[in-house]
């Protein structure tokens, strides 16, 4: 019997905690983060720490600038979901601002690293080489990541960082098109004539 009530308790906690997260998610998109962060501390403990109350409680902390603790719940984020690359790229971002570029710059050298073919991590290592002056590597970096993704050539042309470099991105460019996409691998119905 008690096993029953003990069950009982925790789906109403786990209920509450449900609603008390979609509440925190309402406040936010109404641009109301300080209703979100008295939604999301009245969660219990353990509520706290499911994942989607991790990445509001990231956002908040975004929100106020709160690098250290964006740093802290992306890290997390990092370790519970270490497929999701969006993490990683929140993990650099906020240990730039909380710690040093070069601490931000090898989080996304180490995700580089295991997906090599990533033009995001790419663009963003370009961001920080051209930050830190390295112009070479930053060339290199973005004009890779325009030809995994085209995207990126627009994306170049705003982005404050890769300001030194805002003279030469045609180039980047043309040179990114210009550089062979190595072809996809045919598969074997394609490859003995077969028909789709």
């Amino acid at each position: 019997m008690n096993l029953n009530l003990e069950e009982a308790a925790m789906t109403a906690i786990e209920t509450k905690d449900r609603w008390r997260r979609r509440a925190a998610l309402g406040y936010i998109e109404l641009g109301l983060p300080r209703e979100a962060e008295r939604e999301l501390a009245e969660m219990s403990p353990l509520g706290r720490l499911h994942e989607e109350a991790i990445i509001l409680r990231l956002h908040l902390a975004q929100h106020w600038h709160d690098w250290r603790q964006a740093a802290q719940l992306s890290e997390l984020l990092v370790q519970r979901q270490p497929e999701h690359l969006e993490w990683r790229i929140l993990l650099a971002y906020s240990v730039r601002r909380c710690d040093s570029l070069d601490a931000a710059r090898r989080i996304l050298e180490a995700a580089l690293r295991e997906h090599p073919r990533e033009a995001i991590l790419l663009f963003n290592l370009g961001c920080y080489a051209c930050v830190a002056g390295d112009l070479h590597g930053a060339r290199k970096y973005v004009r890779e990541a325009i030809r995994l993704d085209g995207k990126y050539a627009e994306a170049a042309e705003i982005d404050g960082d890769l300001l030194p470099l805002r003279g030469e991105l045609p180039i980047l460019v043309h040179q990114a098109k210009t550089l062979a996409l190595p072809a996809p691998p045919k598969t074997s119905a394609l490859a003995d004539g077969a028909e789709d």
